[in-house]
């Protein structure tokens, strides 16, 4: 299989699992406009690509493989993305779960918290009486660390960024008895709140 079959393959796979619908016409629109940044880096981006996708991930835009070769964003919006992906993660994985919320946030962001209570420091937001920062406060200098990191892993001002990694399932254990292990991840919570409200109430 030569480096044009294969990046058919991978193109074709990557619609699989993205659930999308790949005709003839598509793939040639693929081809056609991503031709020409040769097949060998177009076959690494879309391996990269398939390691962070799932179901629940749209299928790449034709832009969006091309933005891996040709950075577009500026330094401030690659913080200000940075920024929003910080705010989702709080409320997708919280203070007591780092390990996942640094996943999603990614090497750069999360360097960017505060040393190592910078994370819950960030999830405290808002809760003043508890010591945190006012929220304005709180993004303006995770902005500012962004800001610095990315100029200095980015010297050319253009720049970037990798879609989120959805982090995998993790086992939530229930403390009663012998309740059995559920293994869930962010887009089972309501199913696991109403499996457990059940059980303890039984």
């Amino acid at each position: 299989m030569n480096a044009k079959q294969s990046f058919f393959t991978k193109l074709t796979a990557l619609a699989g699992m993205c659930r999308a619908t790949l005709t003839p016409e598509i793939v040639g629109l693929y081809d056609k406009n991503l031709s020409d940044l040769g097949y060998e880096k177009l076959n690494d981006a879309l391996d990269e690509i398939l390691v962070s996708r799932n179901s629940r991930d749209p299928f790449p835009s034709i832009r969006e493989i091309r933005d891996k070769f040709e950075p577009t964003l500026t330094v401030e919006q690659g913080a200000q993305d940075l920024i929003t992906r910080a705010i989702e993660a709080v409320s997708m994985y919280g203070y007591n779960n780092p390990e996942d919320a640094k996943i999603y946030l990614g090497e750069i962001a999360w360097r960017s918290l505060p040393g190592e209570s910078g994370w819950k420091e960030f999830c405290m937001a808002g809760d003043v009486e508890s010591g945190g920062l006012p929220i304005a406060t709180a993004r303006a200098q995770l902005r500012d660390r962004l800001q610095m990191n990315l100029k200095r892993n980015f010297p050319s001002g253009k720049l970037s960024l990798p879609a989120p990694t959805i982090p995998p399932f993790r086992t939530l254990i229930i403390n009663k008895q012998d309740a059995p292990m559920t293994a869930i991840g962010p887009q089972h919570i309501g199913s696991a709140i109403a499996a457990i409200t059940k059980e303890f109430a039984e």
